[in-house]
């Protein structure tokens, strides 16, 4: 199979939207006429795989934006369609792939996909984000899932930024739940949405005793790959921490996800 991200520059643009709209699946039409409006912009691509003799096989797309509205998640890979003649060879998995990686080379260490079916997509690497009514049904939910692209975030732009907020898990406190114990100040930024809706989580290195607020700067990252929100790793006056150093104290919540720490 050849799998190719097109633009509406591309000669086969029309060929794929005129196939998108005879297909068996309804929603290929909306693809279609979302292809002859003009509606794909800038990054934004169609991707189709042909088979080695010119037959076209599907499609999905990568786009900013999906069918669910006020969320914070980009991009989507989405219309995921396969023909019935070439189901059953993981197409759907290899032009995913293919849309993945070429949302790694944009950037993205993330990608996102909407559902409304479970168990599907979770066998191709994603992990449920969250969960919204459908726009067009609200009795009707709709799942978030994302999976890692294999591309580290740019954290450049967040090292050294100033940060001010409380700290609701202090050090000596447990988890609401888990009942593990904090052995250093975790705590949120305020006025700093999350992926997950909520405030930017932080941890608090750097002070040695249990405090309510904090005011400080952030020196590094901690990139979960299996989880939608990353922690900022924040100290009172911007002072540095080896690697070592700050992987060590953040190892009691960390052990439990897998990621790497970015600078």
């Amino acid at each position: 199979m050849i799998i190719e991200g097109l633009t509406s520059a591309d000669p086969r643009w029309e060929a794929v939207a005129a196939y998108a709209d005879a297909c068996s699946w309804s929603a290929g039409s909306l693809l279609a006429q979302g292809m002859r409006s003009g509606s794909f912009h800038g990054w934004e691509r169609v991707f189709a795989a042909w088979t080695d003799s010119g037959e076209l096989a599907g499609f999905c797309e990568l786009t900013e934006r999906d069918c669910l509205p006020d969320v914070p998640y980009t991009p989507y890979i989405g219309m995921v369609f396969v023909g019935e003649p070439y189901r059953g060879q993981r197409l759907s998995e290899q032009m995913i792939d293919a849309a993945s990686a070429y949302a790694a080379s944009l950037g993205f260490s993330r990608v996102f996909l909407v559902s409304d079916h479970v168990g599907l997509y979770e066998k191709y690497g994603f992990r449920k984000a969250d969960e919204r009514p459908a726009p067009w049904n609200p009795a009707q939910m709709e799942t978030v899932f994302f999976r890692h692209t294999g591309r580290l975030p740019d954290v450049s732009p967040l090292i050294g930024r100033a940060v001010s907020g409380h700290i609701d898990r202090p050090m000596g406190s447990r988890h609401p739940r888990e009942g593990f114990l904090y052995p250093v100040n975790y705590g949120y930024a305020d006025g700093i949405p999350a992926m997950d809706g909520d405030m930017q989580d932080i941890y608090l290195l750097g002070v040695d005793e249990p405090v309510d607020a904090f005011t400080g700067r952030v020196i590094a990252v901690y990139h979960r790959f299996d989880d939608i929100e990353d922690k900022w790793i924040v100290t009172p006056d911007g002072t540095d921490i080896p690697d070592d150093e700050i992987l060590r104290q953040i190892q009691f919540q960390e052990q439990f996800f897998h990621g790497q720490l970015c600078r």
